[in-house]
């Protein structure tokens, strides 16, 4: 997926509730931006049944690799709440996407008026995930091995304080405990569960099992980690997308 010069705003003059007690309201989190995500399968263009909603909720497996390039893009007078209280940010995590989310790779992308608080603000995967019918004993672990990696980046006013590089080159992480403290070149933002860095080297590490009963014999969990350092990442299978009948397949990769 490739994103080029759009302008996105971020709280304005329009209420969310306008007055009126029938008038229409949406009271809801905001992002900027939604995080693409690549998949086996996908859903109609136009929904024809409720199952089919939300839309974002893909209900299959992620695909292999994906690339996200985003170019010359700016977001506008983004704060940390909405005028109704509700967290408000130019990046977040995608409800939906338990496995994997590509890279997002951005080049000369302007930040305008975004409050510190504003820039990003992560989600830990909801416990809710640890079910047999989606996760297994502990929740699909893709929200906490996300990666945006930014390049030629502008601020009008500074950048945050925490990019010690005016905020030029950078990388936004998620707080993963088996990581993100150890990263050098790393701070956190308990705030924003994320860390903002300005690593030399960061990328995504994708394996999967070849063997042909990969779905039936799930392997988990995975612990990658680092000689000589602390790093030890906890990974989890992809959820279970597949359903048979009224149940699920009870066959995750």
């Amino acid at each position: 997926m490739e994103l080029n010069d759009n302008k996105a705003y971020g709280e304005t003059e329009s209420p969310d509730c306008p007055d009126g007690a029938n008038d229409f309201c949406i009271k809801v989190e905001k992002m900027g931006l939604y995080p693409p995500a690549v998949a086996t399968a996908g859903k109609s263009n136009h929904p024809t049944s409720p199952p089919t909603l939300p839309y974002d909720n893909i209900m299959s497996d992620s695909a292999w690799g994906g690339k996200t390039t985003l170019k010359r893009n700016e977001f506008i007078g983004f704060k940390a709440r909405t005028a109704l209280g509700e967290r408000s940010s130019v990046f977040g995590s995608a409800e939906f996407q338990s496995d994997y989310t590509p890279m997002l790779q951005f080049s000369e992308t302007k930040f305008t008026d975004v409050e510190k608080d504003a820039l990003v603000a992560f989600k830990t995967p909801p416990e809710k995930w640890a079910s047999i019918d989606d996760c297994g004993d502990f929740p699909c672990t893709g929200p906490l091995n996300v990666l945006y990696s930014f390049k030629e980046s502008t601020w009008t006013p500074a950048a945050p304080s925490a990019l010690s590089g005016g905020g030029v080159n950078f990388q936004l992480i998620a707080d993963n405990p088996g990581l993100a403290p150890y990263v050098a070149g790393c701070s956190s933002a308990p705030q924003s569960k994320a860390y903002y860095c300005e690593a030399k080297s960061l990328a995504i590490l994708l394996f999967r099992s070849l063997d042909g009963d990969a779905r039936d014999r799930m392997v988990a969990p995975v612990y990658v980690a680092q000689q000589g350092t602390r790093i030890n990442v906890k990974l989890n299978a992809m959820m279970d997308h597949r359903w048979d009948v009224f149940y699920t397949s009870q066959k995750r990769l």
